[in-house]
């Protein structure tokens, strides 16, 4: 998802601050002390992501937005 958004982001000029600071707070980094030894910038969206994903292979993919 990171590096979706972010080419999104580059293709639109770099210009809305709502994606800055969207890959500002998901931004991944490895984190030794972290159970999967990932973390994001905002460690909350951490768990929203895993949470996301669990729910990507319970539910598949939505039938609309």
């Amino acid at each position: 998802m990171y590096y979706f958004v972010r080419a999104y982001w580059e293709r639109g000029g770099k210009r809305d601050g709502n994606v800055t600071l969207l890959l500002s707070a998901i931004g991944p980094f490895e984190d030794p002390k972290a159970p999967e030894g990932l973390m994001t910038t905002d460690p909350a969206f951490w768990d929203d992501w895993l949470t996301a994903v669990e729910q990507a292979r319970a539910k598949g993919l939505p039938a609309e937005l």
